[in-house]
């Protein structure tokens, strides 16, 4: 077929089979042409961009309809494979990816930690707020995570947030489905939350249910731990409260998501207090007695 005819007969099946603005992106280790090819025809209609990490190489594809042939046919983008070294825009994109998967042992996935006076703390919005806001409203967690999804991190943190905010990488997802920067929010007041920046999650962090901890170290419950919550064993054991300000939290948030709770003190003193939290019933009970010591 001359040239001519085949881009007439692609332009025919474009406008047939209009492709998304987006390209997932695919990972195809050690591939060949052809292997990158059956990926691409594997994950269906779409466009398709095929990384060999390895290799260092990537390919193009978009999976239409053959109206003529009635078959799937996965056409090059362009109508050749591309080598990362032909196309400067291409290179860079690839070489961010594979930088960021080496440096971080073959996984987009990072812990970050801020403290009250590290240079990147955003004081002015977790100022007055703690571990124990961010589990009770919801607007807290929407104000936190935008702010943190918006800062401007250092180091490898930096380039994590940075790929994984890119278009090139709108669908990383399928080259790591655990991508992700996991941000320890330490607040003012020594309690502590964990927000995510993920593929998903780009612009707005999402705290990681279950990881609220008082100063003391405690879980501050959320809807993650009731009744048939995914977290709701991590209850499970003892707690201990030298701070009657934590215990306070602990206890009142408890008694808004219904955790079955019995108070063992006889009468108030300053003793530490222990919470022991046992499964009973298929749920969660908790019961609170002052500690020996």
């Amino acid at each position: 077929m001359k040239w001519n005819s085949l881009f007439a007969a692609i332009g025919l099946i474009l406008a047939i089979n209009p492709l998304p603005a987006l390209s997932e992106i695919l990972r195809c280790d050690q591939c060949l042409y052809f292997n990158a090819e059956e990926r691409a025809l594997e994950a269906g209609f779409g466009n398709y961009t095929v990384l060999n990490f390895q290799d260092k190489v990537m390919w193009r594809f978009a999976v239409v309809v053959d109206p003529e042939a009635r078959r799937i046919f996965g056409h090059p983008l362009p109508l050749m494979a591309v080598d990362i070294g032909v196309d400067p825009a291409d290179a860079a994109a690839f070489n961010e990816i594979a930088s960021v998967w080496a440096n971080n042992g073959g996984s987009l996935k990072l812990d970050f930690e801020m403290r009250p006076g590290d240079p990147l703390y955003p004081t002015g919005t977790l100022t007055g707020f703690g571990a124990r806001d961010v589990t009770w409203s919801a607007q807290v967690r929407e104000s936190i995570g935008r702010t943190i999804a918006r800062l401007d991190y250092p180091g490898e943190a930096g380039r994590v947030v940075s790929t994984l905010s890119s278009v090139v990488l709108s669908a990383v997802k399928a080259v790591a489905g655990d991508a992700q920067l996991r941000v320890i929010v330490v607040f003012p007041d020594g309690s502590s939350a964990i927000f995510v920046i993920s593929p998903n999650h780009t612009t707005q962090a999402e705290y990681e249910l279950g990881s609220a901890r008082d100063s003391e170290g405690n879980i501050v419950p959320d809807q993650s731990h009731v009744a048939g919550g995914p977290n709701n064993l991590r209850l499970l054991g003892t707690l201990r409260f030298d701070d009657p300000n934590n215990l306070a939290n602990w206890l009142e948030r408890a008694s808004q998501l219904g955790i079955p709770f019995s108070d063992g003190r006889a009468q108030p003193n300053n003793r530490p207090v222990i919470v022991e939290c046992t499964w009973v019933g298929g749920k969660v009970f908790c019961k609170a007695r002052y500690a020996s010591v």
